[in-house]
């Protein structure tokens, strides 16, 4: 099981991420960088438990 905890931990980070680098470019082109910062990594987060819940097994 701390195999499953730790892709759970490596998809959320991830996909984290992933959504801060694109709340950065969509906050430049907005005008608020911090709101889509923290919105985009909040849904990064989640989409990220949500992959990761497939990763792990029975």
């Amino acid at each position: 099981m701390p195999k499953g905890w730790n892709t759970v931990f490596i998809a959320v980070l991830v996909s984290s991420l992933a959504g801060v680098v694109i709340g950065v470019l969509v906050g430049a082109l907005a005008g608020q960088i911090i709101l889509w910062i923290a919105v985009l990594g909040f849904v990064g987060s989640n989409l990220g438990l949500l992959m990761a819940y497939g990763f792990l097994p029975d």
